[in-house]
């Protein structure tokens, strides 16, 4: 199984240390400032022999702590830019987009890889044949 999400979380524990990451939706709210994680989408293009291109689109929003949002916002958006590109040994970030809506730093991107198809299913496990010569 490829987990694209750990993988995200690695980077960001890497950028931002003291910061908390959250890949569910808390009942009680986050604890600012934080970033949440969500999988929006995945596309498969089909190759030659089970090869595929995947892309697994991600949303993260980063919750601010401060008196002075749009000056963090525009900071994390900035760093984000600079340094949220590659997951590291893993795969490129592709199509980044930055939106600063509500209060919150919104960033949607692609992870993009090149993957085998696994058929998990046992290929003729039984053979029955019913053979007759005359």
């Amino acid at each position: 199984m490829i987990d694209v999400k750990r993988n995200i979380g690695l980077k960001l524990r890497k950028l931002y240390p003291n910061i908390k990451i959250y890949t569910k939706k808390q009942e009680s709210g986050f604890v600012e400032p934080a970033f949440f994680v969500a999988k929006i989408s995945t596309r498969t293009n089909p190759l030659l022999f089970d090869n595929e291109n995947r892309s697994y689109s991600y949303q993260l929003v980063y919750f601010p702590k401060s008196d002075k949002v749009n000056a963090e916002l525009d900071e994390t958006e900035d760093y984000l830019l600079n340094n949220f590109k590659v997951l590291d040994n893993f795969a490129h970030i592709r199509n980044r987009e930055f939106i600063q809506q509500d209060n919150c730093l919104i960033c949607n991107f692609d992870v993009n890889i090149f993957a085998k198809a696994i058929n998990d299913q046992e290929k003729m496990k039984n053979i029955q044949s019913n053979e007759r010569v005359d």
